[in-house]
């Protein structure tokens, strides 16, 4: 009898919780620091419904609606789009100086499965250790023509990687951090020396 009860106020119990979080969800997207133009969301999808359109994101329509700067949920994530060059640039510009050091969460698992978080500088959040790789990026790094082999090398890494992809075949299960891993020693290698390390090759 008591069972048959406890499964009677399960329904109950559902919707209680369910309108917690509705409200909670709610309550932080309101009460959020710096509100930005973009799509109202809903509760556990966010703007996915609005993001992604037949498998692709077309920025340009956000771009046309919200502006430069706008804001997108996914789920309880949030996003901001930049869809200029200055401000990415401002963003992104690797000074000592710069008011924008922490780029992303110190909680991102997807950064630190493949060991990218909290080293070098697009994703570091350790200050210290990003004003050291940050002097020595701006000092050695940032001659023009190391930049064009270095856009040639992330290109040509990619496509190889993509070939041994292709090869393997749909079916087959990929442990994406240790490519990355071979990506990157492969990509910093031949900037680094001008011949290749073949870790990709090798893995594959």
């Amino acid at each position: 009898m008591e069972t048959a009860n406890f499964l009677q106020e399960i329904p109950k119990i559902l919707l209680v919780a369910l309108i917690v979080y509705i409200s909670y969800y709610y309550y932080k997207y309101f009460t959020r620091e710096n509100p930005l133009p973009g799509p109202f969301p809903l509760p556990l999808i966010g703007n996915i419904h609005q993001v992604l359109k037949n498998g692709s994101f077309d920025m340009s329509k956000f771009q046309a609606k919200y502006g430069d700067l706008c804001e997108f949920y996914a789920g309880s994530q949030h996003f901001i789009l930049l869809s200029n060059d200055d401000l990415i640039q401002k963003i992104m510009k690797p000074t000592v100086n710069s008011s924008f050091h922490n780029r992303v969460n110190d909680d991102n698992e997807g950064l630190e499965e493949i060991g990218l978080l909290n080293t070098g500088l697009a994703f570091n959040n350790n200050y210290d250790n990003w004003r050291f790789h940050c002097k020595f990026y701006t000092k050695v790094m940032m001659s023009p023509s190391l930049i064009e082999q270095s856009v040639i090398v992330v290109q040509n890494s990619f496509l190889e990687m993509e070939k041994y992809w292709n090869d393997l075949g749909e079916d087959t299960i990929f442990e994406f951090n240790h490519w990355m891993k071979q990506y990157f020693f492969d990509t910093i290698f031949i900037i680094s020396t001008s011949n290749s390390a073949y870790a990709l090759a090798n893995y594959y």
